[in-house]
């Protein structure tokens, strides 16, 4: 077993080449020009986040080679969205409104320090607050722009196809791909830069959101997250609440407005509220703090903290990303877990957004039901995975197998026959077939089996199957985050440091910033303290070649992700044992 890594289906872990796998899912997320396109991208809400491009279609291919080709991009980018924004409203929920509190409180103690009027004090906290919300908010409405961008390439690649037809990517007002249709602007007459609505960032900056245009019901509309506009003047319209862009053969529905409006609302709430309780934060600290008895000019902000950890070390960058949103992290174990989905095993680190949710060696936990308390990440090596495959037919006949559902993209089978033989193949080898035994194209809807010949590499071309293994195509190490969306067994937990296998495990977390808990003198000195004991074990870990520190039981006052303190050329040292 060659054991390069696997994620899973059930995970968000998709890429742009996914290919047509029906359900399936990718088992790596993919590389998309230089960025990762389907792990769980948590970044976004920690600093600036750089939109994944689109990669147009390429020229003169045939029909269907360009229908593939555009299913292939709408999945990736449904998939980017899901994994970065839709399918992560906990983390806005539970850890965006802890930041932006530290971004808010730093600069309000740094007033204070100064002796400021209350009103200044309070006018720094909003400003650094606002400024950062600005930046994680335009990410959002960044990747919305990039999304209706790339769906009107695609609809000008198709538009100037012969032979495909111009409503082939469908607008619709339901879950059913009925008779809506994605207009161009010659069709409306009106540029789509004139139905761009402005958007005020909490910063008081504005940006531009591209809107679609679309026909749904005789009626011509255009829609972005903040607002569904009709366009036939009768005010008596009423517009729906959900938008569905199609693709046909799969189905595949995204830019959903509905969707993209609750996740801005969330954002927006966040913020709202985390202004109101600055101004009472600021209200009940500022006759309370001493002037100039916390000092903050060696303090960094979550995002600081997270960007600052070693950009080569994708473990500790990953981690101190769920860290800095005050994301428990059981960073002191390492677990061993299986996907039901799929049977690929993985090995890495466990996070989930509710500390109160308890994990056992042995048992099963599904994130998707309402018994699992709320969303899991698993931090992984990918060459650290494998898998059991279980679709294929038993016999090797004339030395073609077969497999009953669609091998994943970037993933390498290795077939073991009854023979004693074992062969390694990936996707490309794959051909896709009906039932009759005829090729057909991967995307249609007649794919009945996948047959792979391997004359070439078996000296028995009659034999039977005894077993295929799955592992991801890379040729190296790669450490990534995914949301587990589905059932997953722990097989193992093991403490980090001794190796030695544990029969449970629970989740801390900081206590969250609010608008009520602030540092006293007493506490700050105490956390000076407990940073010169980091130090200290940091550099006692790299004079014995240790590969890291062990924090112990210290009790970093709820601040460890919120409110770091840097002394000297101790700072990394801090950094690495609070993302160890």
């Amino acid at each position: 077993m060659k054991g390069i890594g696997a994620s899973a289906a059930g995970a968000v872990a998709l890429g742009s080449d996914y290919g047509i796998v029906d359900d399936a899912e990718a088992i790596a997320p993919v590389v998309v020009g230089g960025a990762i396109a389907g792990a769980a991208v948590v970044g976004w809400a920690v600093r600036e986040y750089e939109v994944i491009g689109s990669n147009p279609p390429a020229e003169g291919l045939t029909a269907g080679a360009l229908k593939q080709d555009v299913y292939e991009t709408v999945r990736t980018r449904k998939s980017t969205n899901a994994s970065t924004f839709v399918d992560n409203r906990n983390i806005i929920n539970s850890g965006l409104p802890n930041t932006l509190y530290a971004e808010g409180k730093i600069a309000a103690i740094e007033q204070l320090n100064q002796e400021a009027a209350k009103a200044d004090v309070e006018t720094a906290a909003h400003n650094a607050m606002n400024k950062y919300a600005s930046t994680v908010i335009s990410n959002f409405l960044k990747s919305w722009n990039e999304t209706v961008s790339e769906l009107y390439s695609l609809r000008s690649t198709m538009f100037g196809h012969t032979e495909v037809s111009d409503t082939y990517l469908k607008a619709n007002a339901d879950r059913e791909a009925g008779t809506g249709k994605l207009l161009t602007e010659s069709e409306t007459g009106t540029p789509r830069s004139d139905m761009a609505h402005s958007y005020t960032l909490p910063d008081g900056a504005t940006m531009s959101l591209q809107s679609v245009l679309m026909q749904s019901q005789h009626t011509p509309m255009y829609y972005n997250p903040t607002e569904i506009t009709m366009t036939d003047g009768n005010t008596s319209s009423t517009p729906p609440t959900e938008i569905w862009i199609h693709v046909p053969d799969r189905s595949v529905s995204y830019l959903n407005s509905a969707d993209w409006s609750a996740v801005l609302n969330d954002l927006e709430t966040a913020v709202t509220d985390v202004q109101s309780g600055l101004t009472t934060w600021v209200n009940n600290v500022y006759d309370q703090v001493q002037a100039g008895a916390i000092e903050v000019s060696e303090l960094i902000t979550p995002r600081e903290r997270a960007k600052m950890i070693a950009a080569d070390d994708g473990a500790a960058q990953a981690i101190a990303d769920l860290a800095a949103l005050n994301i428990p992290v059981d960073a002191g174990n390492k677990y061993k877990i299986t996907m039901a989905d799929t049977g690929a095993t993985l090995r890495g680190t466990l996070a989930v957004t509710d500390d109160s949710q308890t994990i056992e060696s042995g048992s099963t936990y599904d994130p998707s039901a309402n018994t699992f308390s709320g969303d899991a990440f698993f931090t992984y090596n990918v060459a650290t995975g494998s898998g059991d495959w279980s679709a294929y037919e038993e016999s090797i006949d004339g030395g073609v197998a077969t497999f009953t559902e669609a091998p994943y993209e970037k993933t390498q089978y290795e077939l073991t026959t009854s023979k004693n033989e074992t062969v390694t193949v990936s996707r490309g080898n794959f051909t896709a077939v009906d039932s009759s035994g005829n090729p057909v194209e991967p995307h249609n809807s007649s794919v009945a089996a996948w047959e792979v010949d391997l004359s070439d590499q078996l000296e028995n071309d009659i034999a039977n199957v005894n077993e295929v293994d799955f592992f991801a195509d890379v040729n190296e190490s790669r450490m990534e985050t995914i949301k587990l969306d589905s059932q997953f067994t722990v097989e193992k937990i093991e403490n980090a440091e001794s190796g030695e296998e544990v029969e449970s495990a629970s989740f801390e977390k900081a206590d969250p910033q609010t608008d009520n808990n602030y540092i006293t003198q007493s506490e700050w000195e105490q956390l000076q303290e407990q940073n010169r004991e980091l130090i200290e074990k940091y550099e006692e870990s790299q004079n014995t070649g240790g590969g890291g520190i062990d924090l112990g039981g210290l009790d970093m006052f709820g601040l460890p992700g919120e409110i770091v303190a840097l002394v000297g050329a101790g700072a990394a040292a801090l950094l690495y044992g609070n993302s160890k």
